[in-house]
């Protein structure tokens, strides 16, 4: 029942001597994940969370049975679900509850391993989203390198037996065969590339052309807008100036006007003095009638002229205004086309421009860089095909080398185990036994070092001569 009152956590125990070189944080981790639920009084994950005011708390059967509870909910609602490349899914087995489990042990696996499946995902996304540039070089996987080429021309200088020399000469094959491949990918991905490039070297120059095409049409449209300008500025200087006659005609008809009042006036005034004058009187009067009356057709005539003339301007001024009309909308068009013209530039050509560019140049840096790798790889492949070549020579005599220090070998554990088999003298015996495991170790040790040809048919052989 003590162990009931002991809400909480497990107390670890650890004493400062036996943490020895590790830390604390260490030493915890590993006591917790190494301690069962049967040898603790423990409170499963609740044992963090006190149950104020319940009293389920000092009930060990009630409490651990929540939190066994909660716990198998916590581990299945918190499952991840993982899709693979292979088009299936599967659930993460994460662990169950049961009185027996280790929680804290059982909770790092489950961590762990959804970190580790987490983080698999995130490197296929950086992978998969570096590699969707559709102007980029298609990057071959080139196994070869000048690190890995040296490790084995330094490898193959220092082999001297039989079989250390075979395994460098494997090792060069293998580099062959790689830069065998490597090289033509490289030719093809330079092939490529000059054919990219050639491509957006051809887009750029319809690109140039395009932009030339524009400014052309900005300077041609500059010119038309400032004729226009021109031309609508004549006409508003036409309009004003018409107006402006038929202003001053407008006012010599006002005082033409008034001159045919005061005449029309006079005539009367003489028709009506002939009327009642005497006749010794009215030729004078006549006289000064008819003048009056010629006075008066030619105010009626000047008028009329006046009134025929501003007819005439209004009617010019209305076919200005038209014609002003049309030069407005004609200018505005060319304005319009311009603008186009210039958004074009800016919005379209150019950056085209500019992306074409640096593609031309992408791929120029690429083509470079993998006619260096080629360059780098062929002088490697000459260097590696020349000590393929000075090596199986030095191979030959290394095997025949090796052959006969084997058969050398071999003769001498022979009579050595002969000459044991027939003496029964204990120290000879005692002597040859040491003679024959030195030999035999000779023996192995020239075996391991041997080619793979001189193994064929040998084995190595006990040391110890009554085990033979």
């Amino acid at each position: 029942m003590s162990t009931v009152n002991n809400a909480g956590l497990v107390k670890l125990n650890i004493k400062a001597q036996s943490l020895g070189s590790s830390s604390f944080k260490t030493t915890a981790a590993t006591k917790l994940g190494t301690t069962t639920r049967t040898t603790i009084p423990g409170f499963g994950v609740m044992a963090q969370r006190s149950a104020v005011g319940t009293g389920s708390i000092f009930n060990a059967k009630d409490y651990n049975s929540l939190s066994h509870s909660m716990l198998r909910h916590d581990l299945n609602d918190n499952r991840v679900k993982v899709f693979n490349n292979l088009g299936g899914s599967y659930y993460m087995d994460l662990p169950s509850s049961n009185a027996s489990d280790n929680k804290f042990a059982a909770a790092l696996m489950a961590v762990g391993t959804l970190a580790s499946v987490a983080g698999s995902i995130i490197e296929a996304t950086k992978s998969a989203s570096s590699g969707n540039n559709s102007n980029n070089v298609n990057s071959t996987k080139n196994t070869s390198s000048s690190d890995d080429i040296d490790k084995i021309m330094s490898s193959l200088n220092s082999a001297t037996t039989s079989g250390e020399i075979e395994k460098a000469l494997t090792d060069v094959k293998t580099k062959l065969d790689e830069l065998n491949t490597d090289i033509p990918d490289l030719n093809k991905e330079i092939a490529t590339e000059k054919e990219n490039k050639a491509g957006f070297e051809k887009k750029l120059e319809e690109n140039k052309k395009n932009i030339a095409s524009e400014e052309q049409n900005i300077q041609k449209q500059d010119g038309t807008i400032k004729k226009l300008e021109s031309n609508i500025s004549q006409v508003n200087t036409q309009i004003e100036n018409n107006q402006k006659t038929i202003e001053n005609n407008n006012n010599k008809i006002g005082e033409l006007n008034t001159k045919i009042g005061t005449l029309e006036s006079s005539i009367a005034s003489l028709q009506s003095q002939i009327a009642s004058a005497p006749e010794e009187q009215k030729p004078a009067l006549q006289s000064q009638l008819a003048q009056k009356q010629q006075e008066l057709a030619e105010a009626n005539k000047q008028k009329s002229d006046l009134e025929a003339k501003n007819t005439e301007l209004e009617s010019q001024n209305k076919e200005l205004e038209n014609q002003k009309t049309e030069l407005e909308s004609q200018k505005d068009a060319a304005s319009e086309s311009k603008q186009a013209s210039e958004k074009k530039i800016k919005e379209e050509l150019k950056p085209e421009q500019e992306q074409l560019n640096s593609d031309i140049k992408k791929s120029d840096e690429s083509i470079k860089e993998n006619e260096k790798k080629v360059q780098e790889f062929e002088k490697k492949q000459k260097e590696l095909t020349e000590a393929q070549t000075k090596y199986e020579n030095k191979l030959a005599k290394a095997k025949e080398k090796d052959g006969k220090s084997l058969t050398s070998l071999e003769n001498k554990l022979k009579e050595l185990k002969n000459q044991f088999d027939t003496t029964d003298d204990k120290d000879k015996k005692n002597k040859i036994a040491q003679n024959f495991a030195t030999v035999a170790n000779d023996y192995n040790s020239c075996l391991n070092k041997a080619s793979e040809d001189l193994k064929e048919g040998r084995a190595e052989v006990n040391n110890d001569i009554n085990n033979v």
